[in-house]
């Protein structure tokens, strides 16, 4: 119940925020440290952020929220990134919806089951803020040249 009524709060702020480059990412982790540092180094880069701790909060989320570019762990209770992320993109609206995987699972088959999963990128836990910086823009500059 705490990660939805912080996602509801986020979600509340999201709306009530000026917008600096148009781009709102949400962050689903269910590891809290991982997604305040996340939340915190895109929030610094100008980007507005969702989060959520509970990938069950994911497809409300979704429903109520323009969002721009998921950033998804791997690894959560109930269910596991690449699944949620298959169940996402059945979504006519959300079918292309790009996704950032981070995982602490760095196994080259777990590397292609999520970019086989729709992911556009992969990153293995600990993420530097370069790294994250590097992937959302990069992802950015791919679908802005679709």
């Amino acid at each position: 119940m705490a990660g939805l009524c912080h996602t509801q709060h986020l979600i509340f702020a999201w709306s009530e925020i000026q917008v600096m480059n148009g781009k709102t990412i949400l962050i689903v982790d269910d590891e809290i440290p991982i997604a305040e540092m996340f939340r915190m180094i895109l929030d610094a880069a100008g980007y507005t952020t969702i989060m959520t701790h509970n990938a069950g909060d994911v497809p409300a989320i979704l429903s109520s929220s323009a969002v721009d570019l998921m950033i998804l762990d791997v690894m959560m209770p109930g269910t596991s990134g690449f699944d949620l992320i298959r169940e996402v993109h059945k979504m006519d609206r959300l079918a292309r919806l790009p996704v950032i995987f981070v995982s602490a699972k760095s196994d080259p088959d777990d590397v292609d089951e999520g970019m086989g999963a729709g992911a556009l990128a992969y990153l293995t836990k600990p993420v530097s803020r370069a790294e994250l910086l590097a992937a959302v823009e990069r992802v950015f500059k791919e679908e802005a040249a679709r």
